[in-house]
């Protein structure tokens, strides 16, 4: 529903202006809190679910769609698994802001905490990790706190790199 623009015409009922900014205004804080049930949802669904929080990275929901990923991350490996090498570029677009860097780098300290979930990372992936946390080292625009977490993010990131990269 939240991607296809057929089952947003199929809903009944419902006003016709801002129809897409409102579904997804009150739809990705229910997809948020299913991330908690992933338990009780088949592999498919668990998909879809991830599918939509990647939609969701390029609008107004961004932030709660990055803090959903990272419950998913620990809640969800093993879909995770696929859907991180299309996530990771995807990431590496959103804007650097003061709202959005605690939840971005929980993000990237979650995920490289577990090495199972990047084992099969390549290149292009690495340097999307770096270039989304890069921008969070500028003391200038961001607290010290956020700045020294972003370095001990990147020290961890670059640790894990392979050698050959």
């Amino acid at each position: 529903m939240v991607s296809d623009p057929r089952r947003l015409r199929a809903l009944k009922d419902i006003p016709q202006q801002n129809v897409r900014s409102d579904l997804h205004q009150h739809v990705f804080p229910v997809i948020t809190a299913l991330v908690a049930y992933s338990h009780k949802l088949t592999k498919s669904t668990q998909h879809i679910l991830l599918q939509c929080l990647q939609i969701g990275l390029s609008g107004k929901r961004c932030r709660m769609c990055v803090v959903a990923l990272s419950m998913a991350i620990l809640e969800m490996q093993k879909v995770m698994v696929r859907v991180l090498p299309l996530l990771i570029p995807q990431l590496a677009k959103v804007s650097a802001t003061i709202s959005m860097a605690v939840p971005m780098l929980e993000f990237m300290s979650n995920l490289v905490r577990i090495p199972d979930l990047y084992m099969n990372f390549v290149e292009v992936q690495f340097r999307s990790v770096f270039v989304t946390v890069l921008p969070y080292t500028d003391p200038s625009k961001f607290t010290p706190y956020i700045v020294t977490l972003a370095h001990h993010i990147l020290t961890l990131w670059f640790i894990s790199c392979r050698a050959s990269m």
